[in-house]
């Protein structure tokens, strides 16, 4: 008869801005849809949140209902809401039968007797809410962008999620280049005009944008599916560096080469994203640990062939200038830094899957790169081999 969701968090951290960057499940298109799915024919989902002036909180609540009901089959939405305020404090009531005269005028003489007001009644809309619910083009927190917090203000003024991640952008890319890539760069200066290094390069950036791309998302799909994002984070990251050791061991006979180990990691981890909407809906319901096996097993699956590749990369480029090797390295922490940064920006616009079909790209590239031949054929042997003690 009734789901009731009151607020968790801090209002002084949400008024900081602390929370933009936070993904929450609770409050996503689909989530809704779920407790919609789990009334009665005449019961109410009651969201708790904060009300702040202009109320971006709450309209994007109410937009989230809206999407819901309309997947549930409501044509007029706006029918079906309404929202109080008390201060600081806003509820959205959102039920699957519209509110006639008589629940309308049940919620008003509610509101007067315990100090609420109405902010927003479907027999009297009113802008903001009743434009934003009346807005189909709208779209709201999802599974795949759940950055219910990253609201875009109304003024006009920079979101400050976005301002966070520009904020961390613009020193990660100025200490990156002046511990990192500068002072390599002027140990290997020489080495870094040829045909070889240009591809190195390009490998070594493309590889760390692309494993730390896959490894935020695969993270945030284990979130979803497992629910505890601390348990996620331990068992996805155990499990995916576990898989990449193992690439790497294997490496050292490699059979696929560079280019067919990153065309099998571009293949993973763009099967995976689609599979892991099927594993989700076939297996939620089984127990934890069941859940945690078939996710290990999924994410060091994925890790195998991403460990394999730059092994081979770095091989590679010793054996055309033993000189590239510290560039490679830094060139691909470098990439990986930044990248983090980068995925959360593009999964914030675009979503997770952008971010995955991206670092499949990013794969992909480095397998057109590895085509072109330069120089001597690769090993993996060690890079040098120490000489006989000498007895002195």
């Amino acid at each position: 008869d009734v789901i009731v969701m009151t607020v968790v968090d801090s209002w002084a951290a949400l008024a900081s801005g602390s929370y933009a960057l936070t993904e929450s499940y609770l409050y996503t298109e689909e989530s809704f849809g779920d407790y919609l799915r789990h009334l009665e024919g005449g019961g109410v989902m009651a969201v708790g949140r904060w009300y702040r002036d202009p109320p971006l909180e709450m309209v994007h609540t109410a937009q989230l209902a809206g999407r819901a009901l309309r997947g549930r089959g409501v044509a007029d939405a706006g029918r079906h809401m309404m929202v109080l305020r008390h201060g600081n404090f806003g509820l959205l009531l959102a039920r699957l039968s519209p509110f006639d005269a008589a629940g309308s005028a049940a919620v008003r003489r509610f509101a007067g007797e315990h100090g609420f007001e109405v902010a927003y009644d479907p027999l009297d809309p009113r802008p903001p809410f009743a434009d934003a619910i009346a807005d189909r083009s709208a779209i709201p927190a999802t599974d795949d962008r759940p950055f219910f917090f990253a609201a875009d203000p109304s003024d006009g003024r920079i979101p400050v999620a976005h301002l966070i991640l520009y904020l961390a952008l613009f020193p990660a890319v100025v200490l990156s280049y002046a511990l990192l890539l500068l002072p390599v760069r002027r140990t290997v200066r020489g080495a870094l005009g040829t045909p070889a290094a240009r591809r190195a390069t390009l490998q070594a950036a493309g590889l760390g944008f692309g494993f730390i791309g896959a490894e935020i998302v695969l993270l945030q799909r284990l979130t979803l599916y497992l629910g505890q994002p601390a348990v996620a984070l331990a068992f996805g990251l155990a499990a995916l560096l576990a898989g990449a050791a193992c690439g790497s061991a294997l490496a050292a006979r490699p059979r696929l080469g560079v280019a067919g180990s990153a065309l099998l990691s571009a293949l993973l981890v763009t099967g995976l994203l689609g599979a892991m909407t099927w594993i989700s809906d076939a297996t939620l319901a089984w127990a934890l640990p069941a859940r945690l096996l078939i996710s290990a097993t999924c994410v060091a699956a994925v890790g195998v062939p991403l460990g394999a590749v730059f092994p081979q990369v770095v091989a590679r480029a010793a054996a055309e200038d033993a000189r590239l090797v510290p560039w490679v390295w830094a060139m691909n922490g470098v990439a990986s830094v930044i990248g983090s940064i980068l995925a959360v920006a593009l999964a914030m616009n675009a979503g997770f899957t952008a971010v995955g079909l991206c670092a499949a790209g990013c794969y992909v590239l480095v397998a057109l790169a590895s085509v072109t031949r330069v120089g001597s054929p690769v090993s993996l042997a060690p890079l040098e081999t120490n000489p006989a003690p000498r007895r002195i």
